[in-house]
């Protein structure tokens, strides 16, 4: 009797292995794509700001230029905000994994020891 209760108890053990594991690999594999995205918008940032300051240097300040070189700061806008709305999206996905593993491995949620507020208290 007791090897079988032992055989379950291994079996047991070796799937939370593989579900830790596996929800591992996936927080990882989350957030490297989400510091490799935020790179290249980093180095898409700069390419277009380089861009409109060597047109706007190289062919004046006037007010024909300055409209052309609004397009290409527009798409940039967009391109952040699209940007910013990924990493929402994968923060939402950190964050469902980290409570999944917690749930794994039975342990309680992690929470700061105060609220921190960045922004100043409106009263």
């Amino acid at each position: 009797m007791t090897s079988v209760s032992e055989s379950k108890k291994d079996i047991d053990q070796s799937l939370t292995k593989m579900r830790v594991e596996y929800w591992t690999t996936r927080h990882s594999n989350t957030y490297a794509s989400t510091v490799s995205s935020s790179r290249l918008v980093y180095y898409i940032d700069g390419a277009v700001l380089a861009l409109m300051y060597f047109v706007i240097d190289k062919l004046g300040g006037g007010r024909q230029i300055i409209l052309v070189m609004s397009f290409p700061k527009l798409v940039l806008a967009i391109i952040n905000y699209l940007h910013s709305e990924f990493i929402q999206i994968q923060h939402n996905w950190l964050m469902n994994i980290d409570k999944r593993l917690l749930e794994i491995l039975d342990e309680p949620e992690v929470r700061p020891a105060t609220n921190r507020r960045f922004l100043p208290s409106p009263n």
